[in-house]
């Protein structure tokens, strides 16, 4: 197993691809001026990340290890090919529209009765 040391602190070759992936996301994610809880939040998560990777390459897990650091790159390149693959797809033909059902027959209306012009008398 290779080990690597950062601060003291001895790193399997996972932890420190997924420290160095961190610190990029970090700076990109500064860049992006989002606030103070969400990079709290982030380095949080990132410390929480380390330790369990470095205990599972403690435990002899190394590739189970790398495949939760390259688990997002595997997933959004999983993304990206059925996103492809859905662009080519051919068009589903317009099915087409039902005729309409005849209206019913409207009750027949009375006659208009002209109206005859009225003759003044004097």
């Amino acid at each position: 197993m290779s080990k690597l040391k950062l601060g003291g602190y001895t790193l399997c070759t996972p932890t420190y691809v997924y420290i160095i992936l961190s610190i990029i996301t970090f700076i990109l994610l500064i860049a992006s001026d989002i606030n103070g809880v969400q990079i709290m939040w982030f380095i949080v998560k990132v410390l929480i990340w380390v330790f369990l990777l470095n205990v599972m390459c403690a435990n002899g897990l190394i590739p189970l290890a790398w495949f939760f650091v390259l688990l997002p790159f595997i997933v959004i390149f999983i993304l990206l090919i059925s996103v492809n693959s859905m662009k080519k797809m051919p068009q589903m033909p317009q099915m087409p529209q039902m005729p309409q059902a005849p209206q019913a027959p409207q009750a027949p209306q009375a006659p208009q009765i002209p109206q005859i012009p009225q003759m003044h008398h004097q």
